[in-house]
């Protein structure tokens, strides 16, 4: 179509213009809305990832949960085992001092005893010494008193004897 028609040109060419700037937005449209889908489809990819790794990272983070749970689980059972046994520790030893503190009282008087009985021993050594001196003194005066009675009882015999004598002359006289 050509036209001598100044406005009829014009507003053909508007028209024409027109429909290219449609045509045009519409391609521009249409770009935009394949590009939005494409970034929207990239978009959802990345969010299907993005849940696959969460959902891994809360897989791992469970497990990981799980074991720590399990480990304070068996670390507690272990304190629990070890306090026990702290306790059972804590009491024996306690026994042990009370029998340590029986032991040094017992020992106390075993001491207390055998200090008595050195002294018993010193006293009996001394009654001893005491004996076998006055054995001594009693074996010597013993001895000079035999002596002396024998002497004695000599002399009585000679007196008897001169008495007898005497006797004998007083009646002869």
């Amino acid at each position: 179509f050509f036209f001598n028609d100044t406005a009829t040109t014009e507003i053909y060419t508007e028209q024409i213009v027109g429909s290219v700037r449609c045509v045009q937005e519409t391609e521009m449209q249409a770009e935009l809305l394949r590009k939005g889908q494409e970034w929207q489809k990239k978009n959802d990819e990345a969010d299907k990832k993005f849940i696959q790794v969460m959902d891994k990272l809360d897989d791992e983070k469970k497990k990981h949960i799980s074991g720590f749970q399990a480990k304070e689980s068996s670390l507690q059972e272990e304190l629990s085992s070890l306090q026990k046994e702290n306790e059972d520790f804590q009491m024996l030893v306690n026994g042990l001092q009370k029998t340590l503190k029986e032991y040094e009282q017992k020992t106390q008087e075993q001491e207390k005893m055998s200090k008595a009985l050195r002294e018993e021993v010193e006293d009996m050594q001394d009654l001893k010494e005491l004996n076998r001196e006055l054995k001594e003194t009693i074996g010597g005066s013993q001895n000079e008193l035999m002596t002396e009675n024998g002497e004695l009882k000599e002399k009585v015999w000679k007196l008897e004897n001169d008495i007898e004598d005497l006797y004998l002359s007083l009646i002869h006289i």
